[in-house]
């Protein structure tokens, strides 16, 4: 599949989203720009999971299933 004509596409009528916070048009970017200038040691920090099990037993989904159980 080949993308149709840049005239085609490439006019003022499709550089504005359609819908208001467009997911697509909010993650692209104008250019390489913005990758060079991002660090790669940025580091990551991972949430804290040492109660998970309380998480997991207080969870409101598992309320939910239980109660949907029992309209059953």
């Amino acid at each position: 599949m080949q993308l149709p004509h840049k005239s085609t596409w490439n006019q003022p009528q499709y550089y504005f989203p359609t819908y208001e916070n467009d997911a697509l048009l909010c993650t692209l970017s104008d250019g390489d720009e913005d990758e060079r200038n991002v660090s790669e040691d940025v580091p990551v920090i991972s949430e804290d999971v040492s109660n998970l099990r309380a998480l997991k037993q207080n969870s409101v989904l598992k309320s939910m299933l239980k109660s949907r159980g029992s309209c059953r």
